[in-house]
């Protein structure tokens, strides 16, 4: 494994991504998955030292990850590219590759990376200050991790939620966080990661006022990080050595660590990191008596930050040129830089993210020691209970064991009524909570962006997002408007109407309506069905059976000569309509269980179409209070055909 990371970096280094496809594609020792796995794990390590090379491998894994149809690495392999972007400056990017991961591992149910992802969108959210919208992501992360017992996770978030607390001078909590997570690195003896979280520790005390500690930390990790020639480490060290010393004076020694950090930050392209060491190198100058030294480092800092879009940068940076004009005696300058910082500070509006996020945290440690007490309140309630169970079981057995075996037939049938009755509200919770849920969360980063961003975008990539929130709000709208039927359904506030109608006209206005989103996979819809046909039947439950049924015909439908035929006949006092198409078809096993509330699923379409399985459900309910009946025949690469049985009246 080590003399294959060996060779990959060095191949990489002296070749280029020409050669990465070369490296990998003749190899016989690895599988797909292997090589992903160990590519991402790399670039993990190799991101703080050299981010160009870890965005290449990062991308080259994600490339594998579709290639095998791999959810997990896929969205890992986004969640690592959001990352690395994050890192040199491009937040809007990286946000894209978040959404990404978390609709992907929310489809596929991994907790692990939906974990991940809502915890890189807060750290996002984060850097631009939304510090609501950060901690509320960060938060729904801790709650995923502790579920799992994911330890790496829970470590991230916890020094994810410490750094909120920071930006708001709470440095208590922020301890409380970051020891948290140090605790866990130390358990799993992972030393960079222990490493970093102790950086972030030395910088509270920096805060604090404890110079002292905070020096010692920096210094002791300046030994870890040159052991290890963790340059990105270096740089955070040197960055907070280099602040001791200008607070204690020294300010010949603050430069030469400020310049040292600079350096680095420059060579990864770390733009935050860059406009940081630039502010605090050009004041120490102006304090050596060397503004005109100072000032190119103010004005790069300023320049870059308002490049970046960083609303917290920006007003750091008019923080520091204010200052740098008040070292110069030179007040009117120093008032209109300081009247800038302050406008867009309030712009940020701290004060009620801090409110909001007091809030938000507290709740989310008052659940969690609810959680806690319930558990243990649970148990001890549990035993007790069990031994007046046991007792009262023995002796019902003993008196009514007559009973219990004629009334047996009656108890299976509660049994079923039950679970049919838990698993529709699984279902329907499960909609609301993520099917429901995904689209909104793609519409929401996506306007999101487009509200930041208008001036500085295409047009291609004005239409591009555009497109991708109409199409989350279609589905938001058609999976809502199944759902709601569904329920009036379940709940019986649904009326039922009967009367007489031409089969054909039902038929045709179905057609019309569905025939746009099937012209635009080219796939052709005929009717059959003659007009002499008449069906005793309530219009709009039966035009949304044939619109669930014709929907789901085109989402498995290929675009190359798709076919979909409805027919209708008159058998047997039974009016018989079939939908049939020449799609990808179905294995036995899912039509087994495609009307089952308890079994539910979802097939992506031939282009990535995505549904509930809900509508299939709706059909089945309407056939049967129609009197009739629902089923399938299918084979897979051959086609399918739904057939309806519904009485003549």
């Amino acid at each position: 494994m080590k003399f294959f990371l060996v060779l990959l970096f060095f191949s990489l280094s002296v070749f280029g991504q020409p050669q990465l496809d070369s490296l990998f594609n003749p190899s016989k020792t690895f599988d797909d998955t292997t090589r992903i796995r160990i590519i991402n794990e790399y670039c993990l390590s190799i991101r703080g030292n050299d981010p160009s090379l870890a965005l290449k491998l990062a991308t080259h894994a994600l490339n594998l990850a579709k290639k095998i149809s791999n959810n997990h690495f896929k969205a890992e392999s986004e969640n690592l590219i959001g990352v690395i972007q994050r890192n040199l400056g491009d937040y809007n990017q990286a946000l894209v590759h978040h959404l990404r991961a978390l609709k992907i591992a929310e489809d596929a149910k991994d907790s692990i990376q939906l974990g991940f992802s809502y915890n890189n969108i807060g750290v996002i959210y984060r850097q631009r200050n939304n510090l609501n919208l950060a901690t509320e992501n960060v938060i729904h992360a801790l709650r995923v991790f502790e579920a799992i017992n994911h330890l790496d996770g829970m470590a991230y978030a916890n020094l994810s939620q410490g750094s909120i607390f920071v930006i708001q001078k709470n440095y208590a909590k922020a301890l409380t966080y970051y020891q948290y997570a140090l605790h866990i690195r130390e358990l799993q003896h992972k030393e960079n990661e222990k490493a970093r979280t102790l950086d972030h520790i030395a910088a509270v005390y920096f805060l604090m006022g404890k110079n002292d500690e905070a020096l010692q930390s920096y210094l002791n990790l300046e030994k870890i990080y040159s052991k290890k020639k963790d340059k990105r480490g270096l740089g955070d060290c040197w960055i907070g050595i280099g602040k001791i010393y200008s607070v204690k004076k020294d300010n010949t020694k603050a430069i030469e660590f400020f310049t040292e950090a600079l350096k680095i930050f420059r060579e990864l392209d770390y733009k935050e990191e860059v406009i940081i060491a630039g502010q605090n190198l050009g004041i120490a100058y102006t304090k050596t008596n060397n503004p005109a030294a100072g000032f190119p480092f103010i004005k790069v800092a300023l320049v870059l930050a308002r490049e970046i879009k960083s609303p917290k940068m920006i007003s750091e940076s008019l923080r520091f040129t204010a200052e740098y004009y008040e070292l110069l005696n030179r007040y009117d300058s120093a008032l209109v830089y300081f009247k800038q910082h302050h406008t867009l500070k309030d712009s940020i509006s701290e004060a009620e993210n801090f409110s909001k996020l007091a809030s938000t945290e507290t709740l989310y440690q008052s659940e969690k020691k609810e959680r806690e007490n319930r558990i243990l309140t649970q148990e001890v309630e549990g035993q007790k209970k069990q031994i007046y169970f046991n007792i009262i079981i023995t002796l019902l057995v003993l008196i009514f064991a007559f009973i219990f075996v004629i009334k047996n037939k009656t108890l299976r049938k509660i049994n079923v009524e039950l679970k049919e009755l838990h698993a529709m509200k699984d279902t329907f919770f499960r909609i609301i909570a993520h099917d429901l849920r995904a689209p909104f969360n793609a519409i929401f980063g996506l306007t999101d962006i487009l509200l930041e961003d208008f001036q500085s975008l295409s047009e291609a990539e004005k239409l591009k997002f555009i497109e991708h929130i109409s199409s989350a709000s279609k589905q938001s709208y058609q999976l809502l408007e199944n759902l709601l039927l569904w329920a009036r359904t379940n709940t019986g506030r649904m009326e039922f109407n009967p009367n007489d109608h031409q089969l054909k006209t039902l038929v045709d206005e179905t057609i019309i309506l569905l025939e746009p989103t099937a012209k635009n996979k080219n796939i052709q819809l005929l009717s059959d069905v003659p007009e002499t046909i008449h069906i005793t039947a309530d219009a709009e439950m039966l035009k949304t059976i044939l619109r669930n049924l014709l929907s789901n015909s085109i989402k498995f439908t290929n675009e190359k000569e798709g076919l979909i035929k409805i027919s209708a006949s008159i058998l047997e006092n039974k009016i018989r309509i079939e939908i049939l198409d020449n799609g990808i078809g179905m294995p036995e096993n899912v039509q087994q269980n495609l009307f089952r509330i308890d079994k539910t699923t979802s097939t992506k379409g031939t282009k990535g179409e995505k549904g509930t399985g809900l509508g299939l459900l709706l059909c089945k309910e309407f056939v049967d209070k129609h009197g009739g009946a629902i089923s399938v025949e299918s084979k897979l690469n051959e086609g399918t055909k739904f057939i309806i049985s519904l009485p003549v009246k």
